[in-house]
């Protein structure tokens, strides 16, 4: 699992688990990209797989209870470079180099991503196969979009809080759910 959050357009916070991945893609045509994290294996954690386990299999991720915090990076962003998220079922498959040179170019983001996915599709993939990117624009924000961009965080982030407040307030009126018997027999 990975996580972005911008805390302003420039600087941004990564959060990883197990072994998705984020990598950084400069504005420059020249550069693959550049890997910001690192899979939680066992080998890189110097811990000895299960029976059966691969050292390069996850000893990180969500919902085994091996994790109670996220790893988590500050990264500075420039203008028109991207964050690539990724699942295993594409940086299995793909080099960083692939990686750089299928999210530069002239067609939209969504098509440079689709092609991605299917280019590790085409090398084997099997699992599944996610890539969000987000592409910081090339070139100054007017002072409005930053207002705007600023009130829009400011405004979605109390709506978060008057939602949590409000569940609070609620959850000690809701009557606990009933669990139904199953008929005899029904469960063998």
């Amino acid at each position: 699992m990975c996580a972005a959050t911008s805390l302003t357009l420039s600087r941004w916070v990564i959060a990883w688990v197990g072994d998705c991945r984020v990598y950084r893609v400069r504005g420059d045509a020249a550069g693959q990209a550049e890997l910001l994290t690192h899979d939680d294996t066992y080998r890189h954690l110097n811990e000895p797989s299960p029976p059966g386990g691969s050292p390069d299999d996850p000893a990180r991720m969500i919902g085994n209870g091996a994790v109670d915090a996220p790893n988590v990076r500050h990264v500075d962003l420039r203008g028109d470079e991207m964050l690539v998220l990724c699942s295993d079922g594409v940086h299995r498959h793909v080099s960083a180099g692939d990686i750089g040179r299928f999210l530069r170019g002239p067609a939209s983001l969504a098509r440079r991503c689709v092609g991605l996915v299917q280019f590790a599709r085409d090398r084997g993939s099997h699992d599944d196969a996610t890539v969000l990117v987000v592409r910081r624009a090339a070139g100054p924000r007017s002072p409005i979009a930053r207002t705007l961009g600023r009130t829009t965080l400011c405004a979605l982030m109390a709506l978060g809080l008057l939602q949590l407040a409000a569940d609070s307030v609620a959850a000690p009126h809701v009557a606990p759910a009933r669990v139904a018997s199953s008929p005899a027999g029904w469960i063998r």
